[in-house]
């Protein structure tokens, strides 16, 4: 039996009827078709997804290019920093 989702994603009939009025896209209102009517008018629940913790090597990496200043530079200069972070990564991984 497949599970049933804890969160339908919905948008109130007054507000998809305002879309409609405003955007006369046939793939637009076909769209707003498949989407279920929320009960409360003015109401729009497109259900937020919950992101999964980021990993050791993860936060690491983060932090090690934040010391490098990236702005202005040019495209393709992050290769570099990404690589001296990687090789400081395997000489400090934790072991587990």
């Amino acid at each position: 039996m497949a599970k049933k989702p804890k969160c339908l994603p919905c948008i109130s009939k007054d507000i998809k009827q305002l879309i409609r009025d405003n955007y006369r896209d046939p793939v637009l209102n076909e769209a707003l078709s498949v989407v279920e009517d929320c009960p409360l008018p003015g109401e729009i629940n497109f259900c937020s997804v919950k992101k999964r913790t980021p990993s050791a090597y993860q936060l690491f990496i983060k932090e090690c290019l934040g010391k490098h200043d990236l702005k202005g530079k040019p495209f393709g200069t992050a290769g570099k920093f990404m690589k001296e972070c990687s090789l400081e990564w395997k000489k400090k991984k934790p072991t587990i």
